[in-house]
């Protein structure tokens, strides 16, 4: 960076492009290089390098909040019908590095989304990645996916409603969130 962030400058996470030069689109097996990339090579940067720079991506987290057992889940939409949660990454909100901080970052969104109390049970795990340059604003950007599992009593907060996986089939939805509708629940009949 050849200056200090300026007042509405924020630093975000970055990685290096290399090994997502093959991936496109939403991506559900996880491949090594990947992994140990966004968990060993992360940096900060301003948005607008990134974008300057065809080696880096910038890393957003996505998080999808479902309820319920598998075969059977509700996922968090919110009133516009977004499914998926994304959030910039910046050193204010990342203690650390590594793919355990993307998690525990994870975790933390979905009790704060969810209004649970910080030490509440949710399971989350990284379900896949999405790198598509045709996709709207994430033309150089990252996006691991993850699935947050709340309990089935959780309400739903003001702004959104649990709607059934089966019912996400034919909802007009955005592009991103049409791309990883199928990480909601994956072991539901088709």
């Amino acid at each position: 960076m050849d200056h200090p962030p300026t007042e509405g400058e924020e630093l975000v996470l970055a990685m290096p492009a290399r090994e997502l030069f093959a991936v496109n689109g939403f991506v559900t097996e996880l491949a090594m290089p990947v992994l140990e990339c966004l968990g060993d090579e992360t940096w900060f940067a301003l948005p607008e390098v990134i974008r300057e720079d065809p080696m880096a991506r910038e890393v957003r987290l996505g998080l999808v909040i479902v309820r319920g057992h598998p075969g059977s889940r509700e996922v968090l939409t919110r009133s516009d019908g977004t499914i998926l949660a994304l959030s910039l990454l910046t050193p204010e909100l990342l203690s650390g590095s590594g793919l355990g901080v993307l998690k525990r970052h994870a975790q933390v969104v979905t009790r704060t989304l969810c209004g649970l109390a910080m030490g509440a049970s949710c399971g989350v795990e990284i379900v896949g990645y999405v790198h598509d340059g045709k996709l709207p604003g994430l033309r150089h950007v990252l996006v691991p996916v993850y699935r947050a599992v709340v309990g089935p009593e959780t309400p739903a907060p003001s702004d959104a409603a649990w709607i059934s996986a089966s019912a996400l089939t034919g909802m007009p939805m955005a592009p991103l969130c049409a791309l990883i509708a199928r990480c909601v629940d994956p072991q539901r009949p088709r």
